[in-house]
């Protein structure tokens, strides 16, 4: 049950990291579910890798990201602060009550200021009361470690982490299906049972850095597709 991030070990000492932004758009007086934003955060982090941008204009930002630590940070806005990122290179995914933007990577260093001043920490969303379907045929499944606590925005780092890691070893013909389908993604709380028990060649395992809230090497996350 271990999966080692492609990144992490071409540039363990990289000095000049670079990040992914997700932005989630949190108006006042608008609630916003956690549940949503997970899932808006593994979409919209796909929906960037797979744009066709990504292979074009986009392509020398995320070839970059990719070459060191595949960092990703989790940042809100709302009003102004919001449509002030609106010109910079994104895509955006409404989940239900969420809407959160994925940005082409830049360097932690130099962000770009409509990005820099908005705020990471004390994001934490109400959870819906719910009851968890059972993922659909060739579904993506997200399960999050029942003995971690985690904030909103830390956990929807890790959701979309594990997304990107999940899809990136399919087969290219079957995520090409997949994403040009209606890209079914299922995030909850693994059990106890399952957090000990699930593993296997098509599960990948979300090990955190620790530099924030969970200790270094944290599993965090798991995620399978779900066969046809």
């Amino acid at each position: 049950m271990t999966n080692q991030d492609p990144g992490t070990s071409r540039r363990p000492d990289d000095q000049n990291p670079w990040a992914l932004n997700l932005v989630v758009r949190l108006e006042k007086d608008v609630v916003v579910y956690e549940q949503d934003l997970l899932v808006a955060a593994a979409q919209a982090t796909l929906a960037l890798l797979y744009d066709d941008r990504a292979t074009t204009s986009w392509q020398p930002a995320i070839d970059r990201w990719r070459d060191g630590r595949i960092r990703k940070l989790c940042r809100r806005a709302r009003g102004a602060k919001w449509h002030a990122t609106d010109e910079l290179d994104h895509v955006e995914v409404t989940v239900a009550t969420a809407t959160v933007r994925a940005f082409v990577p830049t360097a932690v260093a130099s962000q770009p200021p409509a990005l820099a001043k908005l705020q990471m920490a004390g994001t934490d969303l109400p959870a819906r009361e719910t009851t968890y379907v059972v993922p659909t045929p060739n579904a993506l499944e997200i399960l999050i470690a029942p003995d971690l606590t985690m904030s909103s925005a830390k956990a929807a780092v890790q959701v979309a982490h594990a997304a990107q890691l999940a899809t990136a070893r399919l087969d290219p013909a079957v995520r090409e299906q997949w994403f040009n389908a209606t890209r079914p993604v299922f995030v909850r709380p693994a059990t106890d049972l399952e957090w000990r028990t699930l593993q296997g060649p098509d599960v990948v395992v979300v090990h955190d850095a620790g530099f924030t809230e969970v200790l270094p090497g944290s599993r965090t996350c798991v995620a399978r597709f779900r066969s046809p």
